[in-house]
């Protein structure tokens, strides 16, 4: 009897991208008994199938990325929410001020009644964060 082949229907993709098809090998060893042979047929790809060769390997750090943004901001922004029921503090000021100094730019974002956004000094970084609860928006 002569040697048979059974194709498997599932597909394979291959180091480097190469698509694959599973085939396994009846082998008829003339004494009334059969081997096996597994074996995977490489396929001709699809015109535009990605493939290892295609794809860019470069990994960037997401350390590498933070520092990369961070280094370009000139800004850092404080939050508060939790201080005044109903109301969102936004301080802005340069990276490394102290709360206590007067170089802060504070945006109050009441929701109270519907919602109302206001600044404490329209002139820009002169207000103290810590003093936002008492500040007069307008």
């Amino acid at each position: 009897m002569a040697d048979m082949y059974h194709r498997l229907p599932q597909s394979l993709t291959g180091p480097g991208g190469d698509q694959k098809e599973l085939r396994v090998k009846y082998i008829d060893n003339l004494d009334g008994t059969w081997s096996l042979a597994v074996g995977a047929l490489v396929l001709p790809l699809p015109d535009g199938a990605a493939t290892a060769a295609k794809q860019d390997t470069t990994n960037t750090k997401l350390d590498d990325i933070l520092a990369a943004t961070s280094s370009s901001q000139t800004h850092k922004t404080l939050l508060d929410d939790y201080t005044t029921t109903n109301v969102t503090y936004v301080g802005k000021a340069a990276i490394g001020s102290a709360t206590s100094s007067a170089v802060w730019q504070i945006q109050k974002i009441d929701e109270t009644t519907g919602m109302s956004i206001t600044l404490a000094d329209s002139a820009g970084f002169t207000q103290v964060w810590d003093n936002r609860v008492g500040l007069v928006y307008a």
